[in-house]
């Protein structure tokens, strides 16, 4: 699936050092259920984020529990702590910039649905027939079981071009986007076109870690840049067709699917399958998807969750490799306000990719 719950790491490497008497911090929305936010909790310091609990009286809807982070003073570090923290806890994240005694939000990352494995022992339940042979022809028409993040992982290099979109503040942010791989070592360039963000470099190479804005070479983490610069690359913007294999398997909403009728979806016949949530408050989703009767591959996919309702449209599909079969074009809706604009330029693997790609300009010696 595609990561929307991280989408706030694909806007951090843009992000300037934050000034000195500046600092950040992290909010999850308020939830009346504590033992959620307990196990989120638990879940978010065994991942080495400071996090804590706290109960506050929040105007209109009473007492409420929070997940918060705080202490944080860099942006971009707060930016990845804050997708995780939405991921862990399936509730929205607010990233906070405080100076002195204001505090301001900076953005949000969204909750969004975890993928689940069965329980242990349980054997996956394969619907009726019909159920599983249009899962069956799916899968198929996605690459197969050694397409998809199979086929691409074996890849020794890769090349990915896009332009995104990404609303920001009440302004569109469009920038392009230069995703490469060679074994280990990673490139992402970002142009912006517009909105208010700044153009990028990173590079992966080896033990060390940099990113270029504005003409200034900075170091950076390895491993955590190499966690956001994931969320750019094919397997975190294209998740869900590249893992729909998987999924049939061994995530309970897809596990679960009933066909429920046919009708057009953006004009073209599809059939469309669901399956039901347990409940408002449930970490399984209820899923809807609507896959083309004419090629078997999905053109909406909706899940619905305690965080809202959040909508993939996937068209233009093409296979770029033997069992890589992507959509060139992808948008991203949540409760029907747009989250992400995705088109897909080119895709190549295996690339041929310059070895001085890895490199970028020594900053001058003071």
């Amino acid at each position: 699936m595609i990561s929307p719950l991280l989408l706030l790491l694909r806007l951090s490497l843009g992000a300037l050092a934050a000034e000195e008497d500046v600092s950040f911090y992290l909010e999850s929305a308020p939830t009346k259920q504590k033992a959620e936010l307990t196990e989120a909790d638990a879940l978010a310091r065994s991942s080495e984020l400071n996090t804590r609990v706290v109960r506050r009286f929040v105007t209109g809807q009473g007492w409420c529990y929070l997940l918060i982070a705080e202490g944080y003073e860099s942006e971009v570090t707060a930016g990845v702590d804050a997708a995780k923290l939405a991921n862990l806890s399936h509730l929205d994240v607010t990233l906070y910039r405080q100076q002195g005694k204001a505090a301001v939000p900076v953005r949000t990352a969204p909750g969004s649905p975890r993928i689940l494995e069965p329980s242990p022992g349980a054997a996956a339940a394969t619907g009726d027939d019909p159920v599983k042979k249009i899962l069956d022809d799916v899968s198929k028409a996605l690459g197969g079981a050694d397409g998809g993040v199979i086929a691409l992982h074996k890849a020794t290099s890769v090349r990915f071009e896009y332009l995104r979109e990404v609303p920001h503040q009440g302004q569109p942010i469009v920038a392009e986007h230069v995703y490469l791989r060679d074994g280990a070592r990673l490139r992402l360039d970002v142009v912006v076109k517009g909105g208010p963000a700044s153009s990028s470099t990173t590079v992966i190479d080896g033990a060390s870690a940099s990113v270029l804005i504005d003409g200034k070479v900075s170091p950076r983490d390895v491993e955590r840049t190499r966690e956001v610069v994931a969320e750019y690359a094919p397997e975190g913007l294209l998740s869900y067709p590249l893992r729909f294999v998987s999924l049939v398997d061994s995530d309970p909403s897809h596990v679960a699917l009933r066909v429920v009728g046919e009708e057009r979806v953006d004009g073209e016949p599809c059939v469309i399958l669901e399956s039901s949530g347990e409940g408002a408050e449930s970490a399984i989703p209820g899923l809807r998807l609507a896959v083309s009767s004419k090629d078997w591959r999905p053109r909406q996919v909706i899940f619905t969750t305690s965080a809202g309702v959040l909508l993939y449209r996937y068209s233009d599909w093409s296979e770029v490799s033997p069992g890589v079969v992507v959509p060139m074009r992808v948008e991203v809706t949540r409760e029907g306000a747009l989250v992400e604009r995705l088109e897909v330029r080119s895709m190549t693997l295996p690339a041929t990719i310059a070895a001085d790609s890895f490199t970028l300009p020594t900053p001058p010696a003071k």
